[in-house]
């Protein structure tokens, strides 16, 4: 993550050392696969984006419930984007530069309760 300063790449390893991931090579992007969902990690423009995904289908209706489920209101804060792409169901969110692992933290817990349906899913199929 060559464009982060030094405070957020040590706040991004303790986030992924409370994950279980204790080898970070640098890069702009990273990509962590879990056996329920995928987590993308990536740094434009001075922020890190943080995207979530699980590989299951999900019908229009399904995927308005996520987008009521997103708001900043009922979240962390911080502004959710659901979206479908081909391999599944997705969310996003862009946080700072001088994120804190505890808001990264929160923002990644928050995305797993509210895929967790599909998670699910995935998981018996």
């Amino acid at each position: 993550m060559n464009s982060l300063s030094l405070q957020t790449q040590r706040q991004l390893e303790a986030f992924l050392a409370r994950l279980g991931i204790r080898q970070l090579e640098p890069g702009p992007s990273l990509h962590f696969a879990f056996p329920d969902h995928q987590l993308y990690i990536e740094c434009r423009y001075q922020q890190l984006w943080i995207t979530v995904v699980v590989n299951v289908e999900v019908d229009d209706e399904r995927l308005l419930t996520l987008f009521t489920s997103a708001l900043p209101r009922l979240t962390t804060g911080y502004l959710l984007r659901p979206f479908r792409i081909m391999q599944g169901v997705a969310l996003n969110s862009s946080v700072r530069d001088d994120v804190s692992c505890e808001q990264l933290t929160a923002v990644y817990q928050t995305m797993l309760r509210l895929l967790a349906p599909w998670r699910k899913e995935f998981i018996h199929r």
